[in-house]
């Protein structure tokens, strides 16, 4: 009984291993090439979570304090323009921008 199993388990090894092996894949939104640095200006009197939207994707930048500056960057996934959203901690104050990405350059965006 003991021989007969061996062959199948052995058999089955290179499927097993080969359903494990990684695969060429391509990312959704590949980077195209440098990244943009922006400059968040925060003139509201409380702290404020940025995140930005390019094409589908959504992805959070960090917090900026009352009254602060603080800079960020951006990924170059093929765009030139980002959304950017800005809330409190609580979520009842939201700011929403557009702005123009210059390769080279700090963007700026002030949250009023």
């Amino acid at each position: 009984m003991r021989s007969i199993r061996r062959p199948v388990v052995l058999g089955f090894l290179p499927i097993a291993l080969a359903a494990c092996a990684p695969r060429n894949t391509t990312p959704e939104t590949p980077a195209q090439g440098a990244q943009f640095t922006v400059e968040i200006v925060n003139t509201m009197p409380h702290p404020m979570n940025v995140s930005y939207e390019l094409g589908t994707e959504i992805a959070v930048l960090g917090s900026v304090d009352a009254n602060q500056t603080r800079r960020f960057t951006i990924p170059d996934r093929g765009g030139d323009e980002v959304r950017l959203i800005a809330t409190d901690q609580d979520q009842t104050h939201q700011v929403d921008g557009r702005l123009d990405l210059d390769s080279g350059a700090v963007s700026r965006w002030e949250i009023k």
